[in-house]
């Protein structure tokens, strides 16, 4: 069951959405919000996306915003 948020960084939810480009080519958009403000923490588009890069985005949202209480997936 989903966790409703109560406060600013409490619950941060992610996903990873995929479209087609003019050239046919697959981009992908890493979102990243506080489910509390709906503030779209991060958002980062790139051809390819790894766990290194989803970790890496993280990585620098917790040292900006400090660690949220929960993460979900989207």
């Amino acid at each position: 069951m989903p966790l409703a948020a109560a406060y600013r960084n409490h619950v941060w939810t992610y996903d990873i959405v995929y479209d087609a480009v003019a050239s046919g080519r697959t981009l992908k958009v890493l979102t990243i919000v506080d489910e509390f403000t709906r503030l779209a923490l991060a958002v980062h588009g790139a051809f390819s996306i790894t766990a290194r890069t989803v970790k890496g985005v993280l990585t620098e949202l917790f040292e900006r915003h400090g660690r949220a209480r929960r993460h979900a997936v989207g």
